[in-house]
């Protein structure tokens, strides 16, 4: 989350010249839309499963890396300034960011062997960690050597295999089901 924060602010001080200052208003509309996220997505983890929530996550996260790689010729096409677009791509990113918070932990408690809970968070919490250090020194080399547009695009690499590593999780109702069988 503080990698995403500090690229959001240096790509809106690079872009439209924010200061720290008048980023502190537009973070705080990119945490709301975490919080709506959160909030209207909680019921249905329940009714459709984590792994679908995760999915929706993944491709809010695409149209928001597409919008941001693409704001000129966006905000020429349908007549709104560059600043709006970067703000509607953050309370969308805010959300998607509401909706993986909500949905990867039940996810995990659903796919994890209860012996083995804590373990399974211990890894989770470490790729985490992981994550927080290994895509930002690669979003900024990538930023600061290639520009912003190639760093952009290399998240659409990492969530497209997200993708299609999901593709193998089961979805809660097999999984309930592939418990019954082994207990």
């Amino acid at each position: 989350m503080n990698a995403v924060i500090i690229f959001l602010f240096l790509y809106g001080q690079k872009t439209f010249g924010l200061t720290v200052q008048t980023f502190f208003p537009v973070y705080a509309i990119f945490a709301l839309g975490a919080a709506a996220g959160s909030l209207l997505i909680a019921k249905s983890i329940d009714t459709h499963g984590g792994k679908a929530v995760l999915t929706i996550a993944a491709g809010i996260w695409i149209a928001v890396i597409l919008l941001l790689s693409h704001l000129n010729p966006l905000s020429n096409l349908i007549g709104i300034t560059h600043y709006t677009l970067f703000i509607i791509s953050g309370i969308l990113g805010g959300a998607a960011l509401g909706l993986v918070w909500s949905s990867n932990r039940p996810l995990l408690i659903q796919l994890s062997p209860k012996r083995k809970l804590a373990e399974y968070f211990g890894f989770l919490e470490l790729t985490d960690k992981f994550s927080g250090v290994l895509g930002p020194l690669l979003f900024g080399y990538l930023a600061t050597y290639h520009g912003y547009q190639t760093a952009l695009y290399s998240l659409l690499g990492f969530f497209g295999l997200g993708l299609w590593m999901l593709r193998w999780v089961p979805h809660t109702g097999q999984r309930n089901r592939m418990r019954e069988h082994t207990i």
